[in-house]
């Protein structure tokens, strides 16, 4: 596994190119003001219906008693309470069974979505889930290398990734590594690293669908072989 530096460069510049580079943010508000009916003005009050929200992400379905369990778990005023990123992130980890994802995904929603503590919005990591690394294989900018495993990704994309902020792992592309590349790229237009987040966009939306494949920001980055 290696990471493309100049291709996480030239997706950037893509999304900036097209505009595109608040698309998944401003649809995502939308959505939590319209439908589930939280207040712009005073979003810290839903934090718990944000976390209930995010651990239905989660790559295995829970029962009801258990995603209770789970919600029961998290203290919006702990979390809000944070000095940083990086203490809110563990403060979230601590929870049994929520990965890094989850986290990355609940401060997704809250800071760089609702603008709760908005000031930690350039430490923000990608949630990497199945579309954000299909995304960056699909458009080499993880190369696999010869390695076939690109049919895994369905269920494991840590075939390709190792999920865990504290590895250096020697064959799969790191976690840190990966966080590190879309900072770089991103700092080139002046941008926080989870704009790399519309690679989600990008790849549940249009990549991944044949009849709208070629209407991607990225086409031109697609390899031959993952094209319809």
């Amino acid at each position: 596994m290696k990471l493309k530096q100049d291709t996480l460069n030239e997706i950037a510049g893509k999304f900036v190119d097209a505009g595109v580079t608040e698309r998944h943010v401003e649809r995502e508000r939308s959505l939590y003001t319209d439908v589930y009916g939280i207040d712009p003005e005073s979003p810290e009050e839903d934090v718990q219906m944000l976390f209930d929200i995010a651990i239905q992400n989660r790559a295995w379905s829970l029962s009801p008693s258990e995603y209770r369990a789970l919600s029961e778990g998290f203290d919006p005023g702990e979390f809000l309470s944070c000095n940083s990123r990086k203490e809110a992130f563990n403060n979230i980890r601590e929870i049994d069974d929520l990965g890094p994802k989850i986290a990355n995904e609940l401060l997704r929603k809250a800071v760089h979505v609702l603008q709760i503590n908005e000031g930690w919005e350039k430490d923000l990591h990608v949630p990497l889930d199945t579309h954000v690394i299909k995304a960056l294989v699909k458009t080499k900018a993880i190369d696999l290398e010869g390695e076939g495993w690109e049919d895994d990704l369905n269920k494991n994309p840590q075939r390709v990734v190792n999920m865990d902020p504290d590895a250096n792992p020697r064959k799969l592309v790191g976690y840190t590594e990966l966080q590190d590349g879309f900072a770089e790229a991103a700092s080139q237009y002046n941008l926080p690293r989870i704009t790399f987040d519309e690679l989600w966009v990008e790849h549940s939306r249009l990549i991944s669908n044949p009849l709208l494949q070629s209407e991607s920001t990225l086409s031109e980055l697609i390899c031959p072989r993952f094209e319809f």
